[in-house]
């Protein structure tokens, strides 16, 4: 197993959800010490492994860690639940769900449901409430760095947003830098991208592209949508331009401390989060 010294399931928790989401040792940078170098050595040691050993590893932070499911799970995106339970078999994710809240339980439901099976007519696997209880702390474990922290006040803001609203922030931040990176632009040039984007995003293109940002700004901004529009894996004028906006929002969220990065990201769907936890600013 990876060493730390000392107490703390808290900090192999964070250990555990840094390794399962593939963050180097500048995921700890904003913990306090001495949390902060117990952890970027552990990370450490655990890059060095080979993947067996990671694997080994990672399965025994797991089995450290107080049999306990993680607090708050409700407030993450469902798509970060489905992706936890979406590899177990269909009458396991019922034995796990069972007994858990509605929200946690519906995303199992629904799991069974794309699969084609009944969650009403198929029995849940016979599990011990000891394997039960591994299992939950297993499935869900990881997810404890998305809920654990306490977030500054922009991650808090946004947090406390819905779904919608902060996929809405998330593009409004997006699309000021298209804006800006529009003015002088013709006016047919801007007209297009802001019927684009729709009326709700492309009004902020519109008021950015009105501005008179510095000659540096400008340039800065057309080069960040130089950037996502060669990135072949944003698929959409819609996707880039939300790409534009977690690159905006990550070092202000990171400024704040991990542990808001992480609550914003929970809050997203699972592949925008992973994005905002995963992408540095575009450069």
């Amino acid at each position: 197993m990876v060493e730390i010294e000392g107490p703390g399931p808290e900090e192999r928790g964070f250990l555990l959800g840094a390794a399962l989401l593939g963050r180097g040792g500048d995921v700890a940078d904003h913990l306090g010490e001495p949390a902060r170098t117990r952890c970027i050595d552990a990370i450490s040691k655990m890059d060095g492994l080979d993947q067996d050993a990671r694997a080994l590893a990672v399965a025994d932070l797991g089995r450290s860690l107080a049999a306990r499911i993680p607090v708050g799970l409700d407030d993450l995106d469902a798509s970060w639940l489905a992706e936890a339970l979406g590899g177990e078999p269909s009458d396991l994710v019922l034995a796990v769900v069972a007994g858990m809240s509605a929200a946690v339980s519906e995303v199992g439901r629904g799991i069974c449901r794309a699969r084609g099976d009944d969650p009403d007519a198929l029995p849940p696997a016979v599990v011990s409430p000891e394997a039960l209880a591994d299992l939950r702390r297993l499935i869900f474990g990881p997810l404890e760095v998305l809920v654990d922290g306490v977030a500054g006040p922009l991650g808090g803001a946004l947090c406390r947003l819905t779904t919608a609203a902060l996929l809405l922030e998330v593009a409004q931040r997006g699309a000021r830098v298209v804006g800006l990176s529009l003015a002088g632009a013709p006016t047919g040039v801007v007209a297009r991208a802001v019927v684009a984007a729709g009326s709700e995003v492309g009004k902020h293109i519109s008021q950015a592209a009105a501005e008179r940002p510095t000659v540096e700004e400008r340039d800065e901004a057309r080069r960040q949508v130089a950037v996502a529009a060669a990135d072949e894996t944003l698929s959409s004028h819609e996707v880039r331009i939300r790409a534009l906006g977690l690159a905006v929002l990550r070092p202000a969220l990171t400024a704040e401390g991990f542990e808001s990065l992480a609550c914003v990201a929970g809050r997203l769907p699972v592949a925008l989060g992973r994005r905002l936890l995963a992408a540095p600013a575009i450069e």
